[in-house]
């Protein structure tokens, strides 16, 4: 990986290696400005952490992690406080990267004054003594946070040999470098960003970066046709909207050689829409777990696709190398089990999390992924539906129990059920229900926002005299889904 990327720096030294709003960063500039940064961190942590921003500064600060021989933390500056106080105090970080403007509201943010802020200079552009530590293939490169079942995130920390063995991997797939230049639509506390980030490096390609405020998929598009970018990596649920947009109507981009859907499963009827709007592309449907690093199965749809979905879903297809599974159900449909160097070990510092996900079999950790899925006539798996309150949103994974775990507390009642529902477009939509709280809802979403991020948050939530409850005593979701 590092390899891959300083071959760049020898190679191409002078191309460009990020463009964002704009702005072209060539490597050896990029090669500079995290050498600088590097050289100011004295952490005793294995971690270093770094506060996003909608620039080339979260890119920088990786790169001085990597330089280093350690990992990162990214603080999603979309984070409510208490999340953010979550990570900080989890990870035991004791210096985070940031703009020097950040540093300010960082610390009030963060209720702390025990942490090392190293703020980034654009100026530092200049050629620097640094040599870069050797990497440990065991060493933590980066844990991320994604949604708790009780109410806490859980920690999931991947090594610089399980992101080694992904960006290996992806040669599988795309073994030629017919590109020169990569999308990066996600937000970095998202896995998909930072496969997108060196998959761009190792092959000495630019990386075109989207700006993730105000509307994305607009912001997206934008992008996409005016740096005539060729490999684009998206949610479907992004694809959706340019289509609701209009957008693709009537369109026809000549230029993207690679589209690459994930997060969320692919329907047909979106993966047509996209291919008459990208008539040149190879289309791939990719899936995986955040705990399986980022990717664990792809698939390349072709004219019999159709032929091979279930429930109008596009196959996940066969593993990446290195992988192995199996299907815990009956025959070739049930839940999916993964194992192979990409899979964690372990959730951080979350033991009783970790013995029920990380199972030890016949010498190997499998991964329990809560996913159903079946095996097809071709020998390719289909993702059909979760099988635990989990659900999909806009490429993030949320723990439905997480939303209603805040809400029961807001609300100081049990009475509280959060659902996911298709919308019309296909779209997975998040609804809350509260009992008799009519007058106070504006001021309980008001609240949600302190606890959960933006792209947890239900589309509506509706106050109901009287929470439907089934045979068993429990909230009838059914009836709710109903309404």
């Amino acid at each position: 990986m590092l390899e891959g990327y300083l071959n760049c720096l020898v190679n191409s030294p002078d191309q460009s290696a990020l463009c964002i709003d704009g702005k072209e960063i060539s490597y050896t500039e990029l090669n500079n400005l995290a050498k600088n940064i590097a050289s100011q961190i004295k952490s005793e942590s294995s971690l270093i952490g770094f506060y996003t921003s909608e620039d080339e500064f979260p890119y920088l600060s990786i790169l001085a992690s990597l330089y280093l021989g350690k990992g990162f933390v990214p603080l999603n500056y979309k984070f409510p406080d208490e999340r953010l106080i979550h990570i900080y105090q989890t990870t035991e970080i004791d210096t985070i990267v940031c703009r020097e403007k950040d540093i300010s509201l960082l610390k009030k943010r963060l209720d702390t004054s025990k942490i090392n802020f190293i703020f980034i200079d654009e100026k530092l552009n200049t050629s620097i003594n640094f040599n870069p530590k050797p990497i440990d293939p065991a060493a933590i490169a980066y844990i991320l946070f994604t949604s708790g079942s009780t109410g806490t995130p859980k920690g999931i920390p991947i090594s610089f040999g399980n992101l080694e063995a992904l960006i290996n991997s992806l040669d599988q797939y795309f073994v030629d470098d017919s590109f020169n230049s990569v999308l990066q639509a996600f937000e970095f506390s998202f896995d998909v960003s930072i496969a997108c980030t060196f998959f761009a490096w190792k092959r000495g390609a630019s990386i075109h970066a989207v700006n993730l405020s105000n509307i994305v998929p607009l912001n997206t598009y934008k992008v996409i046709n005016s740096m005539q970018t060729e490999f684009v990596t998206l949610p479907p649920s992004s694809a959706i909207f340019m289509d609701q947009m209009n957008i693709l109507e009537g369109k026809q981009i000549e230029h993207i050689k690679y589209s690459l859907f994930t997060g969320e499963a692919l329907s047909d009827n979106m993966k047509d829409k996209w291919q008459s709007f990208a008539p040149a592309s190879k289309i791939y449907n990719a899936y995986g777990p955040t705990e399986n690093t980022v990717w664990s199965f792809m698939y390349q749809c072709n004219e019999e696709t159709s032929k091979e979905s279930i429930n109008g879903l596009v196959p996940i297809g066969k593993p990446l190398n290195g992988f192995e599974y199996f299907i815990d159900g009956d025959q070739l449909e049930g839940e999916l089990y993964t194992s192979g160097p990409q899979v964690a070990k372990a959730y951080h510092q979350n033991s009783e999390k970790t013995e029920v996900t990380f199972i030890e079999k016949n010498g190997k950790i499998w991964y329990k992924s809560g996913d159903w899925v079946v095996e097809n006539e071709q020998g390719n798996l289909v993702y059909i539906n979760r099988i635990d309150n989990q659900v999909q949103v806009n490429g993030y994974r949320v723990e439905l129990a997480e939303i209603e775990f805040s809400l029961k507390k807001i609300c100081k009642s049990e009475m509280v059920a959060v659902i996911a529902i298709e919308n019309a477009v296909q779209l997975i939509e998040i609804h809350a229900f509260v009992e008799n709280k009519e007058e106070e809802i504006s001021n309980i979403n008001a609240a949600l926002r302190n606890h959960i991020p933006k792209y947890m948050l239900p589309k509506r939530i509706h106050s109901i005299a009287k929470m439907p409850i089934n045979n068993s005593g429990k909230i009838d979701r059914s009836k709710l889904k109903e309404m």
